[in-house]
């Protein structure tokens, strides 16, 4: 049975994905043919001060209008983060968002331990699912707006396990 929803996963992504490694990053995702990422860089407020957040933006919309998001923090070593100071911080970031949760779980690899969760952001009919981490110093979100009724498509969770580190 898993093996017939996956393969029906992978049947209902479209067209072509690239893999994309955003302006030299140490990682990649992967995009829909024709997408790039557009850097930003803002100053975020968190609940240990203020960090630089660094943001890639699709640089349009995919066929189901997703817009594709991946952002990043980096913490000082001198926090001293331990297991529990970032789970704290991954729920933070989760919070921070605007938007009602719709749901919110954490879930672990043997790799690595992470929260996916969806917003609903009713003033512009919007919804976001992302998956929030750490690896080592650094927390990255990758997100993906779409609309409300475009919500359940194959494109988002495509992009959302596409992430990896590049050696």
């Amino acid at each position: 049975m898993r093996l017939l929803l996956a393969l029906f996963i992978l049947s209902t992504t479209q067209g072509i994905w690239d893999r994309i490694i955003p302006d030299s990053e140490n990682f990649s995702l992967k995009l829909p043919q024709n997408l790039n990422f557009v850097k930003k860089v803002e100053k975020s407020r968190t609940s240990i001060g203020t960090l630089k957040l660094t943001i890639y933006q699709s640089s349009d919309k995919d066929e189901y209008d997703n817009i594709f998001v991946v952002s990043y923090l980096d913490y000082a070593d001198s926090l001293g983060l331990d297991s529990q100071l970032k789970d704290s911080l991954l729920i933070n970031s989760i919070e921070d968002l605007p938007g009602e949760t719709m749901y919110s779980s954490k879930q672990e690899t043997s790799d690595l331990s992470f929260y996916t969760f969806r917003k609903k952001l009713e003033d512009q009919s919007l919804s976001i699912k992302a998956k929030v981490f750490f690896i080592d110093h650094r927390l990255y979100m990758l997100m993906v707006y779409s609309h409300e009724h475009k919500q359940l498509n194959a494109n988002i969770d495509y992009y959302l396990n596409s992430f990896r580190i590049e050696e």
